[in-house]
């Protein structure tokens, strides 16, 4: 006899696990057939990041020596290097194991739902992942936001529902949410708040959480301490470069640069070709590393930075809307970003049937072992479609705004585990807000594990409802239940 708990607060003593295998295997199901669909419809594209990404995996396959940029993480360049043992250097094989995580993703979101909102809520919050447009789109590309979202779904579950308080399970979380960090260093948003609310759910007496806290620590250190040492030796104190040049980006892009402070002249004049304009990210990208801003030049951006927002500082906050909406995929009428990256990304997948997208790549003899062309069928018409119509918003903010509710009603009803996962979700996406940041593809992982709000908020309406309605204990009505209920039956 399986007892499941349901986040409106009830138990349920009947046999539940064959409806929530039910839910989990059609959703399996599905994700399945819409995923050999883009398999056979959709080629692996190969943006310039993913260059970077390939060549990394490349020297790793054929056992030379580590070479991975200061503004990298070597998580998913390992991920294609063991692709790359599996299937051989390819195209086939990254799309296999991509197509592979997004159903992956999908049966834990489900599964989640199920152990907290019931299996019926949960199928319907799993189909809507399964058809996540960007969720299917980025499993066609060379990028690690496959990988990125795995793994912060795969720490949601261990914060969420394995509530044992027991060592290995922390450390067991504490792996996974490093493992995150070394694929997307902004996952380190998510830490905090994973632990916080896996430790108040599973340990209830203080030596219990501070053995639980250290578990934790240990399977955060387990894999970051070697590559922490790594980036140390090469001059880099933190587990990825590029902060810095980041957030230069975002306050370029909103004239929030303070020319009061001194800058590097080379960095100044560099900077005057984009006079009384307003520069794209590519151009922006392309100055930041022409002037170095990611490497040797990083801690000058970051004094910039500082001095920018502070001479700025009200203007910044007054910009935080747009970057807010443009995070969740809309942008403002007017407003200051430009290129749409995620439109971009639905519309390359349709626009002709081949992945060549760098013709000057500079190691076109790699690049010619993931050659792909195909037809494309109507899968690319969808994704024609999708992109034309601009659909913004669709899903992120209806996810996001079921997602504050669900944290309100849960610190209502002080289940901390689920508001402290959610509220790290946000605060990733808020962390990506702060920084203005011009590429919205970034904030997937956050989209990602709002998934279970659409079981959660009606489950948890509902528990909220049953607990006011029901008598407090010890009173006449809550007496004459309890009789009613142990009289025996004629």
């Amino acid at each position: 006899m399986v007892r499941t708990r349901i986040s409106g607060g009830e138990s349920s003593d009947r046999p539940t696990g064959w409806t929530t295998r039910r839910a989990v295997l059609l959703v399996l199901a599905v994700a399945v057939a819409t995923r050999l669909w883009g398999l056979a419809a959709l080629p692996l594209v190969i943006t310039n990041d993913g260059v970077d990404y390939i060549r990394t995996a490349e020297t790793l396959y054929r056992g030379e020596q580590l070479a991975i940029p200061a503004l990298r993480t070597p998580g998913y360049p390992f991920f294609l290097t063991a692709v790359f043992h599996c299937f051989g250097l390819g195209a086939t094989g990254v799309l296999l194991a991509q197509h592979a995580i997004g159903c992956l993703t999908c049966v834990l979101l489900t599964f989640i739902a199920c152990r907290l909102a019931g299996p019926r809520l949960a199928l319907i919050s799993g189909c809507l992942a399964t058809f996540d447009p960007w969720l299917f789109a980025f499993e066609s590309y060379v990028l690690s936001e496959p990988l990125a979202v795995l793994l912060a779904v795969a720490a949601a579950g261990i914060a969420l529902c394995w509530h044992v308080p027991r060592f290995y399970v922390a450390v067991l979380l504490g792996v996974v949410l490093a493992l995150g960090c070394l694929t997307r260093p902004a996952l380190q948003t998510l830490v905090p708040f994973f632990g916080i609310g896996w430790l108040l759910a599973s340990c209830r007496r203080w030596p219990t959480r501070a053995l639980g806290l250290a578990g934790l620590l240990l399977g955060l250190l387990a894999p970051l301490a070697p590559w922490l040492y790594y980036n140390t030796q090469r001059g880099i104190p933190r587990v990825a470069s590029g902060l810095a040049a980041t957030q230069f980006l975002g306050l370029a892009k909103f004239g929030l640069l303070d020319w009061n402070h001194p800058v590097d002249e080379v960095v100044r004049k560099e900077y005057e070709r984009f006079a009384g304009k307003n520069p794209s990210l590519y151009e922006l990208l392309a100055f930041a590393q022409d002037v170095e801003a990611f490497t040797t030049r990083a801690d000058m951006f970051r004094r910039w930075n500082r001095a920018s927002l502070t001479a700025n500082f009200d203007r910044y906050v007054r910009v935080w809307p747009e970057a807010l909406a443009w995070q969740l995929n809309y942008k403002l009428r007017g407003g200051r970003y430009g290129h749409d990256q995620l439109n971009w990304f639905i519309a390359r997948l349709g626009r002709d049937g081949s992945n060549r997208q760098y013709e000057g790549n500079p190691s076109p003899a790699l690049m010619a072992d993931f050659a792909q062309s195909g037809e494309g069928g109507p899968l690319r018409w969808l994704m024609n479609w999708w992109a034309a119509h601009r659909i913004r918003g669709i899903p992120q903010i209806p996810l996001f705004a079921l997602t504050l509710l669900t944290i309100l009603l849960a610190i209502i009803r002080r289940e901390w585990a689920i508001a402290f996962v959610l509220a790290g979700s946000v605060a990733f996406l808020l962390f990506h807000v702060s920084l203005l940041l011009p590429q919205a593809r970034y904030a997937l992982p956050a989209w990602t594990l709002w998934y279970p709000a659409v079981a959660l908020l009606p489950a948890s309406i509902a528990g909220f409802v049953s607990q006011r309605r029901a008598p407090p204990p010890g009173s006449r009505r809550d007496h004459d239940e309890t009789r009613d209920a142990s009289a025996p039956a004629d």
